[in-house]
């Protein structure tokens, strides 16, 4: 079921803002679906479509983060490793 898999995922990853440590920082793509450009387009969709702002309100999905990302933290998400797009 790819709706429900990108929503587990999307959910893990950005849950919490992603700050828990159980953020989901990969997917293992298996079979047919690591070729499905719908598996490959529904997270961006997911994800740019978030609602991010005060926790305040109860329409945001995403709220500030603890602290900014430094050092290695950083590097992971904002640097692409060879092979990534």
């Amino acid at each position: 079921d790819i709706d429900l898999a990108v929503k587990d995922l999307v959910y893990s990853a950005f849950g919490h803002a992603g700050q828990k440590c159980s953020a989901a920082s990969l997917g293992i793509l298996v079979g047919s679906v690591a070729r499905s450009k719908r598996f490959h387009d529904q997270p961006v969709d997911a994800v740019t479509s978030l609602k991010v702002g005060y926790p305040s309100d109860p329409t945001v999905q995403m709220g500030p983060v603890v602290e900014p990302a430094e050092g290695k933290l950083l590097r992971a998400l904002t640097t692409l490793a060879p092979g990534e797009q």
